[in-house]
């Protein structure tokens, strides 16, 4: 793996553990199979942002997070639709994303 990769990887794994925290959590705990409503719903964030704001690719999101190409893509659709709609959601969203800066 290249140098730059390596860095883009590193960054990648950091805003994970970023959001997950945003939500009391650690990444690792993103990647269990729980599905409590707090927890799924950190965890379609970090596909959301990873996805649209730092253009993590769906098989590298499915990959990461030890997931199907269906269901990332359902997750992602999820929440962009909410974000969409939903003028509070979309403030939630936003206020993650300026503390990952």
């Amino acid at each position: 793996m290249e140098l730059r990769e390596q860095r883009q990887e590193t960054e990648i794994m950091g805003v994970a553990e970023a959001i997950a925290s945003q939500f009391g959590y650690k990444f690792e705990n993103l990647l269990e199979r729980g599905n409590s409503n707090h927890l799924t719903t950190a965890r379609n964030f970090a596909y959301y942002i990873l996805h649209y704001d730092y253009g993590v690719s769906l098989n590298d999101l499915c990959k990461m997070f030890q997931r199907s190409n269906r269901e990332v893509c359902y997750r992602i659709k999820k929440v962009r639709d909410k974000h969409e709609k939903e003028p509070a959601f979309q403030k939630r969203c936003e206020y993650i994303k300026s503390k990952l800066k």
